[in-house]
């Protein structure tokens, strides 16, 4: 966002000339400029190349030439630099940084994507359908001598030489919003797979070691009570027992 495709991965330095051209025309019209940088675009709202009106600098704030504005606000890149400063530092004052993630920057793009062309003009390429901003009313529209609160962006130019791409390709940062986000969504689809796989390993472990804790542990021993054979009765001899007539005789002949 705050110059497109350097590389690297420490922390970006603050907004240098890198995010910008050298002119507020070919910052904020054309095929080359409009949304080479976040930075960029957000000083095409918020400065002029040549108006030094009152209301022109303001753009909702109270600033004003002394405050650091030249004639040629963002004809150089020091000068846009210079803008942006001051307007982020309001912007860091006015609003919380929301946390990165998949629904915030789709929020963020359609937020975007909605406002742009939202002021038609009638003798505006394309009617303005692809300006952010107001602009002029004819053909380069945001061309850096916009009257009182007429600063803007207009991505015409590079969304036409896409030849039929989406919105989201043919902007630098927004494609590259757009490219993060997908990440962001992959390494949390990432992150679940490899959640659930851990929860796996940790249920197999678990059920192995009960398997060796019952293949390993002591048998419980078992007896079983041995049932005494049954004596066979004597005819013989119960016909001896039955001459008995009281339990003493019985007794006495082993009868019981």
């Amino acid at each position: 966002l705050l110059g497109g495709t350097r590389e690297g991965g420490a922390q970006k330095p603050a907004a240098d000339a890198a995010a910008f051209t050298t002119a507020y025309a070919t910052s904020c019209y054309g095929a080359s400029g409009p949304g080479k940088s976040l930075v960029s675009d957000f000083v095409c709202v918020c400065g002029t190349g040549s108006s030094s009106a009152s209301m022109t600098l303001v753009q909702s704030t109270s600033f004003t030439d002394s405050d650091g504005y030249s004639d040629d606000n963002t004809g150089k890149t020091d000068n846009a630099i210079n803008i942006y400063n001051k307007r982020s530092a309001i912007c860091q004052k006015s609003t919380v940084t929301e946390q990165t993630s998949p629904e915030n920057i789709a929020a963020s793009i359609a937020a975007f994507t909605t406002l742009l062309g939202r002021h038609s003009q009638t003798g505006a390429t394309k009617k303005g359908v692809y300006s952010f901003g107001i602009g002029e009313d004819n053909s380069i529209q945001c061309n850096c001598g916009e009257v009182s609160g007429q600063s803007c962006v207009n991505y015409v130019s590079i969304v036409e030489a896409a030849n039929s791409t989406l919105i989201t390709t043919a902007i630098t940062w927004l494609k590259h919003l757009t490219k993060v986000r997908t990440q962001i969504i992959t390494r949390q689809q990432l992150l679940q797979k490899k959640k659930e796989q851990s929860r796996l390993i940790q249920l197999a472990d678990k059920m192995l070691e009960l398997y060796k804790e019952a293949l390993h542990a002591e048998r419980p021993v078992t007896t079983q009570t041995q049932s005494q054979p049954q004596a066979i009765p004597d005819p013989e001899k119960q016909k001896a027992c039955d001459k008995h007539t009281n339990k003493t005789t019985c007794e006495a002949q082993s009868c019981k």
